[in-house]
């Protein structure tokens, strides 16, 4: 197999896996089992330092239109990196469409970002 293959296959396994991880994340919280929910939110950290250092956070775009909630908020939030044009709408859509938790969440990110507190300096190169 070669590297550009195997690159690949790794990019999709991360991507699979940040979905499978919101979801989790956000049903942990809900039952607040907060040991669990910061477990889960160090591995999706992970994946998206794993993501910025290959300059590949980008491929998150396609799951701003997730039907998930959760999945379609922590992509968003972290698409704001690269182009907050498409993520600002999802996330200002989340708040309208009142998810639990999700949607106060959201709202929060949006404000912080608008006022430029949010930097994700815990996640840069």
């Amino acid at each position: 197999m070669g590297l550009d293959i195997l690159k690949k296959q790794r990019l999709s396994n991360d991507l699979e896996n940040f979905i499978k991880l919101c979801i989790a994340h956000h049903k942990a919280n809900l039952e607040g089992d907060y040991v669990r929910g910061n477990k889960i939110m160090e591995n999706k950290l992970e994946i998206i330092q794993n993501l910025i250092n290959e300059d590949k956070l980008g491929t998150l775009k396609p799951l701003l239109k997730h039907k998930n909630p959760s999945v379609r908020y922590n992509a968003a939030t972290y698409f704001l990196m690269v182009d907050d044009k498409p993520a600002l709408p999802v996330l200002e859509k989340l708040v309208k469409e009142n998810h639990k938790s999700i949607s106060f969440s959201a709202k929060i990110v949006i404000d912080q970002w608008l006022s430029g507190d949010l930097t994700f300096k815990h996640l840069k190169k």
